[in-house]
């Protein structure tokens, strides 16, 4: 499994389209009962950085050799910003909490209205007022213009590396909470830092996008932006735009009242066919199979008010890569999670099996979640989803493992769909 992994990294970070070309028109593609999802940077094995605290943090156990060594730092799902003594470096220093906050106890006329992006004048904006599916409409993006690098030497050796492998780390956040959306800025098989360059954050507002603020990229590529307490409850897409090529990583950040009702799904082998169609994807470029009407079966989830989360034990170095699967196989928007570590990775109970189960377990104390049904394919997933809490007839598993341990089978997704039809609509906060 390492090797595979480890493979893939020198052959996924080897190009990425600009904005305007190849899953882009995908990515602007969610529509208002929640299909769509997003595209984003790949995010390869990464060097230690300092991190926010945490008030809900994923136990990373630490790696065994070398490549554990440059492993993601644990990142979390919930995050409390009060005492930070990490900050990001910016030129700019644009404190997107604060202009929010006062943004939204003003009027929001400078907002994007139809189909068109707003830059609000203090250069921030917040979402209008909105239902718990915030966020979810068809709004597409015109990139910022670009602008010259900052360091008009050192960024293009940088560049000229290979295609940008920038990502986002997705936040669920509760309802009232606070936290700090993580993007690193890298290029090539290398995976080489791009520090000190202006990147600007834009969230989907519904009709429109707001730009939130602009940031300088630290040493190590990485970039925090604020999340602000006041942000309305939903599901918003967000992009970080690099001005100096205008390349992008996409993301997700959700706020929920206590109580949402969601569904949590793992993707290799569950609704892909197998474990290894993700390294058939990477490594030779064909589209992993899907289980046929997979997508149906979520979307079900979706069309029924139910907030969808994917939790993989895929490292975040296929983060880009699995945001364009979901997205061309029209799965519903949905923060997705991926492990931060190579131990996380291991299909055993202290590897991927804990990590689901401590992420679950955490946002369901943080964010007050209420798991009403789990899919997978693995005894990991069926040891993770009981250590959540869910009862054996919500967790469904399909493949060679299903019905293992009392756990409920999947025959197909297409014998589960009358199931899913009559499946009682979300009863959200």
């Amino acid at each position: 499994m390492r090797l595979v992994w480890l493979a893939a990294i020198l052959l996924i970070a080897c190009g990425d389209p600009p904005l305007d070309s190849q899953t882009q028109h995908k990515a602007d593609a969610a529509s208002a009962d929640g299909k769509g999802s997003l595209d984003s940077g790949v995010d390869g094995v990464e060097s230690a950085d300092a991190g926010p605290d945490s008030t809900v943090s994923v136990d990373a156990e630490p790696g065994a050799d070398a490549a554990a060594a440059d492993a993601e730092p644990a990142d979390t799902a919930t995050q409390d910003v009060s005492g930070q003594d990490a900050e990001p470096d910016s030129a700019t220093d644009t404190s997107a909490a604060s202009d929010t906050a006062d943004a939204l106890a003003g009027d929001t006329a400078d907002t994007a209205q139809g189909d068109a992006t707003s830059d609000t004048g203090n250069d921030t904006g917040p979402p209008p007022p909105s239902t718990i599916t915030g966020g979810h409409c068809d709004a597409p993006f015109a990139p910022p213009a670009k602008q010259d690098w900052k360091h008009s030497i050192a960024s293009p050796l940088v560049t000229i590396q290979g295609g940008p492998n920038h990502r986002i780390r997705d936040l669920i956040l509760p309802l009232g909470g606070t936290g700090k959306l993580r993007g690193r800025f890298t290029y090539g098989t290398l995976d080489s830092d791009l520090g000190d360059e202006t990147v600007e954050l834009w969230v989907q507002t519904c009709p429109g996008w707001v730009k939130w603020g602009a940031q300088a990229t630290d040493s190590n590529g990485i970039v925090y932006f604020d999340v602000p307490a006041s942000l309305p409850a939903g599901d918003y897409r967000v992009k970080m735009v690099l001005l100096g090529d205008q390349t992008v990583a996409d993301g997700v950040i959700a706020a929920w009242p206590a109580g949402v009702q969601a569904v949590v799904t793992d993707i290799d082998g569950t609704l892909t066919t197998s474990d290894w169609e993700l390294f058939q994807d990477v490594i030779f470029g064909a589209s992993a199979a899907m289980y046929p009407d997979a997508n149906t079966a979520m979307q079900q989830f979706g069309k029924k008010d139910y907030r969808l989360v994917y939790v993989t034990g895929r490292p975040q170095m296929v983060n880009r890569y699995s945001r364009i699967w979901l997205a061309d196989h029209d799965f519903p928007l949905g923060p997705l999670f991926l492990t931060e570590d190579v131990a996380q990775t291991l299909p055993t109970a202290t590897g991927v099996q804990k990590f689901k189960a401590d992420l679950l377990n955490d946002l369901k104390s943080a964010v007050k979640i209420n798991w009403i049904a789990s899919f997978g394919n693995a005894t990991t997933d069926i040891g993770a989803y009981y250590a959540a809490g869910l009862p054996k007839d919500k967790v469904f598993i399909i493949g060679p493992n299903a019905g293992a341990d009392g756990s409920t089978p999947i025959i197909s997704y297409t014998a589960m769909l009358p199931q899913l039809f009559s499946w009682p609509t979300a009863v959200q906060p």
